[in-house]
């Protein structure tokens, strides 16, 4: 529980807070019609949102429902910015809220072709995902450029980085070698 002492900005906030929860409520049982039991669905484009004969883009019910959510988390996260003197609590829900922003408008617009989009169902919870398709860069980057030897040397074996389609500079892969049994 994050205490603010200003009292019209804790007014403030506790309203667009509310708000923000019923709007959100709203936006995650929109992926509830026309869906199926639990499972991965995808979010093919027009979800969220298509373009008209005049080619303005135009939403749908469930990229009306993601304005207003935003809307909503831009208003929470501007009142909490007013505070003169921000508590480290506030600070890290201004960055979480900036966060979920961002990862929202990058699953609604679908823009990065280099991802895939969708949405997963388990018990009464609704996630939305995505993920890259080509993952080699992001090994090469994150795991294998790294100075962490322990990580490095799980996966060392050139033969392997190459079957994952990054290379570990200066290894080759060793040869194939191929044996056939004649009975």
């Amino acid at each position: 529980m994050i205490t603010i002492e200003e009292a019209d900005v804790d007014r403030e906030v506790t309203k667009s807070a509310s708000r923000l929860s019923r709007f959100a409520e709203n936006f995650w049982m929109g992926f509830r019609e026309g869906r199926g039991e639990e499972g991965r669905y995808p979010i093919i484009p027009g979800t969220f949102g298509g373009r008209n004969r005049e080619g303005e883009i135009t939403p749908t019910a469930l990229g009306d429902l993601y304005l207003v959510i935003d809307g909503a988390l831009a208003r929470v996260e501007t009142t909490l910015d007013l505070l003169k003197e921000k508590p480290a609590d506030v600070e890290n829900l201004i960055k979480r809220i900036r966060q979920v922003r961002f990862d929202m408008q990058f699953i609604v617009t679908g823009s990065d072709r280099k991802f895939v989009y969708w949405l997963e169902r388990r018990n009464r919870g609704v996630f939305l995902r995505a993920s890259p398709i080509d993952v080699a860069g992001l090994l090469q980057d994150k795991l294998f450029g790294t100075k962490m030897p322990g990580l490095r040397s799980m996966f060392y074996h050139p033969h392997a980085q190459s079957r994952a389609g990054i290379g570990y500079r200066g290894c080759k892969p060793p040869p194939v070698l191929c044996r056939s049994l004649v009975a």
